[in-house]
């Protein structure tokens, strides 16, 4: 199969994630207990060189499903869904990562489910 112009195989890592994340959620469904989990989730997206809409769409939202998945590996998880972020959260919505961080650590604290 000749690939799409514009294409780097390797920085493509999409088949390699969903790979990790079913292979997770399958192993050991809360292997993290009750320990805080905060899983972030970037909306922002895009479609590696030519992709046709369609299968782009399908392939993010079964992403999307898998990582929304993600908290069940604890019995005390929050997902947080950032639609203004790509892959680098932490660039693009810098705030959400100290945030979320004293989330977790109030929940530690205070050894409460996190809100």
């Amino acid at each position: 199969m000749r690939e799409s112009a514009g294409f780097d195989s390797t920085v493509d890592y999409m088949g390699e994630e969903f790979q990790q994340m079913y292979l997770s959620s399958i192993k050991n469904p809360q292997q993290l207990k009750n320990r805080p989990l905060i899983v972030l989730g970037a909306g922002k997206r895009k479609a590696p060189p030519g992709t046709p809409d369609r299968q782009w769409n399908e392939l993010k939202d079964e992403r999307d499903k898998q990582l929304r998945e993600l908290v069940n590996l604890s019995g005390n998880s929050k997902f947080i869904h950032d639609p203004q972020s790509g892959h680098l959260i932490h660039y693009d919505h810098p705030e959400i990562i100290p945030k979320s961080i004293e989330m977790i650590i109030h929940a530690i604290n205070s050894k409460t489910r996190l809100q």
